[in-house]
């Protein structure tokens, strides 16, 4: 049967001989059936060439002047090529002797002299799917662990930040000995654990065990880790006192019913929690202790008995009012105490049972003559014997935690033996097989240790042989004689074999072998044909179809039996292969979902730009290059009108980056809580430089490594507009100015976390209305040119036509949000209600419309105008002076001259501050300016509103009738309203106001020479 050349054409063959004719005939063969050959005569230049080119296939002969093909195979094997060879052995010897010794020296196929072509078919057909399935299998090899290691990266980093965040065993505290152990379930954990001291006489400790695990849990878990701490702004378990400087000591029922206040469920996004926390008094050896919801501490007397103390209570964020309350017990010299998470108890055996309370009691009474840290040791290891048998990853159901407490207020009385070492089972290692010595006469089936499923399939009625050597051999059979009912138990049972032995091949075989493996219990099914040489085309026909090997001695049970030892080393291997690629699948299904859920926590906890304080409001930018982002934002109430805000970035990217910022955004959150109604006191600001060489401090001293971010912090008065801020490694802020142009605030600072003389300074800044601050990220700041924000500012400059919101949607469309690989996040606040001006050009077909309106206030007014500007002016003080600057903007690009525009400019101001302190508009409701340009030179400027009569007749015309020179002596003559309208006649040629279809009108006229 002749192979297809194009099905294989990458498939590389060495034949090694000592024969040239031998070399040349074999290659010849080979490469008429579609291979790449290459040649040699010895083993060195064997090795070189196989290193060289990469073979798949090693064709050696068994005889050689100096070696032996087996040795050569050896030589191979040793040699530890990161690619497969199959090696196929050919010998003149055809015994079956020799067969069973090559193929268990190593080699995967043997060959006998004179070469039968057909045979060769066969034994090339069979090396083609295997060394395609190693392939997938060294690819996925390689691949499975840097996927691991690219997904595990930022896990392990988590977990190395956890970690050291944990009690360092070589601290001393006060009359006490502890150790324990933490153990992840995967990388991260939910659990936590730690010992403060809190004074001479007190140490406090605590196990945390944040419901569920991974990445959402070992978040809360080190928010909840800063909070069950002396930390003077965020920890709870010490009270401080600002008024006696001084501090007391909470109880453990005390900051378990502030932590249920706090952390009340609240959505989906909230889990609750389970905690011990409790007090150790160093001079009396009493413990104190309240638990939520944990299981009860075990005791241990110095005689060894143990028992357990406390009761039950709900874990924190359940109910409202839990009702927790203290326990305290009287340790005395070698007494313990254990505290554990119920991770530890649900460990579960093979079988499924846990390990349960009374497990834990056993592990730790048969280890109760033995040191602390011996006895920890001797537990954990007996956790791992009880999940004996289970894959390593799979141990542990959840985050398992145990803290082990001593009172060591004087010396030991008794020495404690190191000896002890725990019960275990003793296994004999198997003997080994010799293979050689096996081969004799007397040949011994090597029994397997494990069996190994297989179902034979036949068409035969005597199978009576096969069956009694599978089950000598250690393997457990099934018998069946119908493809429904071999389809039936593949799909139902996990079988490692399938050996079939039909003598009528059906035509759907290929479909039957596809379906076993892709719909089976076992996806890497070992297809075993059990024939003999004479059936070529059956064979051929199999190999084909799926078949992963064949028999070519006929009711062989010494090559069946090796048959299936190759099987099942192939077998197992991609077996591990795919439990690998399974729990990679696996894996990032869990990191998704994590990834997926912190991502929703960053977004709920976004600052609402629906929350303002005072005249301040915000709103932001926000977008995450992956999944989750490194960078956090916030805006938060300090009382006394100051409001904080920060913006930060952490190192790292991922999980890292959003864990480590998560840290810190819950720091300084919480640090504004405990601030909230101090900061401001005595008519000064909270300085943000103070709060950032805190946070300096707490990075560099508390163990907290590689914690390096960036931070822009400050303060702000929401009702007046001042404020301060500090940089950490930000770039400065930026100040949009309402009124046009923008500039930057901030003095550059090192980043937090880098040396404990680091230095930041305030900045003050003002805001006027209107004015909007920038907090930008440094890598928005660096990646994406300055100027793209800076052109951003035009929207306000020239007047602020869109509001805040509007303004950033202009920015997220240029920036493309949805292409941009890189975390973009931008923080804006806004002060005052700044309306803008808004100018709109007047159409020269509506310039007729307007003088008629005009001839409407006074005949005067007759005018042609050649041009005309409108102006929307908001009905806000602050705006008037916008105005002005406008207009005289507009006079000047007519050309009329300098004492026109001032004559103008004051006039206008003069009458639109009527307006807005008189007129009794809706404040929503705008009025209008229009300057119109005579054909003579002159300009007309008329001003129309809606409110109440603003300029009253009898009060314009004693402004008509005002004499400068004698009416300021007397102060009844004065106009309402001052000198105003009495300035505006005198420096226009002609002034009048009229109410008309319930609109006011006032229109004014300025030119040089008199009318």
């Amino acid at each position: 049967m002749q192979v297809d050349a194009s099905v294989q054409p990458a498939f590389k063959v060495l034949i090694i001989d000592e024969s040239a004719l031998e070399r040349v005939s074999l290659s010849r063969m080979c490469a008429k059936m579609g291979y790449q050959t290459h040649e040699c005569d010895n083993a060195a230049v064997a090795l070189e060439i196989v290193e060289r080119e990469r073979i798949d296939l090693v064709l050696c002969d068994w005889e050689f002047a100096d070696t032996t093909g087996l040795d050569i195979c050896t030589a191979l094997r040793n040699a530890k090529f990161d690619f497969f060879i199959y090696f196929i052995l050919i010998s003149r010897f055809s015994d079956e002797r020799y067969i069973l010794s090559a193929l268990m020296a190593g080699t995967d196929e043997f060959i006998h002299k004179p070469i039968n072509r057909s045979e060769l078919e066969v034994r090339l057909l069979v090396a083609q799917r295997v060394i395609k399935l190693q392939r997938k299998l060294f690819t996925l090899r390689n691949e499975v662990p840097r996927a691991l290691r690219d997904l595990q990266r930022d896990l392990r980093a988590m977990s190395g930040l956890q970690a050291s965040l944990l009690p360092d065993r070589r601290q001393k505290y006060p009359g006490l000995r502890f150790d324990y152990f933490w153990i992840p379930k995967v990388f991260v954990s939910g659990d936590h654990l730690n010992l403060v001291r809190l004074d001479e006489q007190w140490t406090a400790f605590y196990v945390l065990d944040v419901v569920g695990h991974g990445v959402p849990a070992a978040l809360r878990a080190l928010a909840l880790s800063r909070v069950l701490s002396t930390h003077p702004q965020e920890g709870i378990l010490v009270e401080h006192s600002r008024e006696r400087y001084s501090q007391r000591v909470r109880g453990p029922a005390e900051v378990l019913e502030i932590l249920n206040q706090r952390y009340q469920m609240q959505g989906d996004t909230e889990v609750y929690f389970c905690l011990v926390y409790g007090l150790f008094n160093a001079f009396t050896g009493e413990v104190t202790f309240a638990t939520a919801g944990s299981p009860y501490p075990i005791v241990q007397t110095a005689q060894g008995a143990l028992y357990t103390v406390g009761g039950s209570s709900f874990p924190v964020g359940i109910v409202e009012e839990p009702g927790y309350s203290d326990v305290s017990i009287h340790l005395r010299a070698d007494m313990r105490l254990f505290f554990f998470t119920d991770g530890i108890t649900e460990i579960r055996d093979m079988e499924g049972q846990q390990l349960g309370f009374n497990g834990l009691m056993g592990l730790l009474a048969d280890n109760t003559s033995v040191t602390l840290k011996s006895q920890l040791e001797n537990v954990r290891q007996g956790l791992a014997h009880w999940a004996s048998g289970k894959p390593g990853d799979q141990v542990y159901e959840d985050d398992a935690t145990l803290l082990a407490l001593q009172w060591r207020s004087h010396e030991e009385s008794v020495r404690i033996s190191e000896s002890y070492s725990p019960r275990s089972e003793n296994i004999k290692p198997a003997q080994p097989v010799d293979a050689w010595s096996a081969l004799g006469d007397g040949f011994q089936f090597a029994r397997r240790k494990e069996n190994s499923r297989v179902l034979v399939w036949t068409d035969q009625a005597a199978m009576d042989w096969l069956l009694g050597n599978l089950t000598d051999w250690g393997y457990h059979v099934e018998l069946h004689h119908t493809m429904n009912d071999v389809k039936e138990r593949l799909v139902a049972e996990y079988f490692t074999f399938l050996l079939v032995d039909l003598q009528n091949l059906p035509e759907d075989l290929p479909d039957f072998i596809r379906m076993a493996r892709r719909e089976g219990a076992n996806r890497s099914l070992f297809v075993l044909m059990l024939t003999s040489e004479s059936n070529q085309d059956r064979m051929m026909f199999a190999l084909q179809a799926g078949a992963d090997n064949c028999t070519m001695v006929n009711c062989s049970a010494r090559e069946i039996y090796v048959r299936l030892a190759n099987g099942l080393r192939i077998a197992d291997n991609h077996r591990r292969m795919l439990n690998k690629n399974e729990t990679l699948k696996t894996l990032r299904q869990e990191i998704e979902e994590d990834m997926k859920r912190i991502a929703h926590m960053q977004l709920s906890n976004l600052p609402s730009p629906q929350i303002g304080y005072g005249k301040l409001k915000y709103d932001w930018v926000f977008h995450s290059g992956s999944v989750v982002s490194r960078e956090y934002m916030n805006v938060f109430d300090l009382g006394e009108n100051q409001v904080g805000f920060f913006h930060l970035t952490a190192n790292g990217n991922g999980l890292v980056g959003a864990t480590r910022g998560w840290a810190v955004y819950r720091q300084l959150s919480g640090a504004a809580y405990e601030h909230r109604g101090t900061a401001g006191r005595g008519g000064s600001l909270f300085k943000p430089s103070e709060m950032l060489r805190e946070l300096n401090t707490v990075v560099l001293e508390e163990r907290i490594g590689d914690l390096e971010f960036k931070l822009v912090y400050g303060v702000m008065n929401a009702l007046t507009g001042e404020g301060k801020l500090a940089l950490a490694g930000y770039p400065l802020s930026a100040i949009a100015r309402a009124r046009g142009a923008h500039e930057y605030v901030g003095a550059f600072g090192p980043a937090i976390g880098l040396n404990i003389e680091s230095s930041f300074q305030d900045v003050t800044f003002h805001m006027n209305e209107g004015d909007r601050l920038l907090l930008i990220s440094p890598s928005f700041f660096e990646n994406t040119a300055v100027e793209l924000v800076e052109d951003r500012f035009a929207p306000v400059s020239n007047g602020g036509a869109q509001t805040l919101a509007e303004w950033l949607a202009g920015l997220k469309l240029t920036l493309n949000l949805k292409d941009q690989k890189d975390d973009v996040s931008l923080l804006v606040l806004e002060y005052g209600n700044h309306r803008p001006v808004k100018r709109f050009d007047v159409a020269r077909s509506a310039l007729e419309g307007w003088t008629q309106q005009c001839e409407r206030l006074l005949p005067a007014f007759i005018q042609h105008f050649d041009a005309g500007v409108e102006f929307e002016v908001p009905l806000l003080q602050s705006a008037i002076s916008d105005l002005t600057v406008l207009v005289e903007h507009m006079l000047l690009e007519l050309g009329m001259a300098e004492s026109l525009r001032h004559a103008a400019t004051l006039s206008l101001f003069e009458v639109c501050t009527n307006i807005t302190r008189h007129s009794l508009s809706n404040p929503e409701t705008p009025f209008y300016v229009r300057v119109f340009a005579c054909r003579d030179g002159d300009f007309v400027v008329l001003v129309q509103d809606d409110g109440q009569v603003a300029l009253p007749s009898d009060k314009l015309e004693l402004a008509q009738s005002f004499d400068f020179d004698f009416d300021t002596e007397d102060a009844d003559a004065l106009p309402e309203g001052g000198l105003g309208l009495a300035i505006v006649h005198q420096l226009s040629r002609c002034f009048v106001s009229q109410r008309i279809d319930g609109k006011n009108w006032t229109a004014m006229l300025f030119g040089e020479s008199p009318d």
